[in-house]
């Protein structure tokens, strides 16, 4: 499958697809802990969850310490 549109510019929606969970993926990594690569034979399925552990995209201020964040609701 081709990643590029036939303008050889913009993503195929194959590419789009990869993309897209890729980016989807390395948000919920933590930092200092992210995938640098990637495969192309085709999209990461199923999808990435939140841990539960850190439900959030992670930032810099909370994948140290993720506990801090959590609040309690009832």
């Amino acid at each position: 499958m081709e990643i590029f549109a036939p303008d050889c510019f913009h993503f195929s929606q194959y590419g789009h697809a990869l993309v897209s969970t890729w980016l989807w993926k390395n948000i919920l990594e933590p930092v200092g802990n992210k995938t640098t690569e990637g495969s192309l034979s085709g999209p990461d399925l199923p999808l990435a969850c939140p841990d539960t552990n850190c439900p959030f995209i992670r930032t810099n201020l909370n994948s140290a310490n993720c506990s801090k964040y959590m609040t309690l609701t009832t």
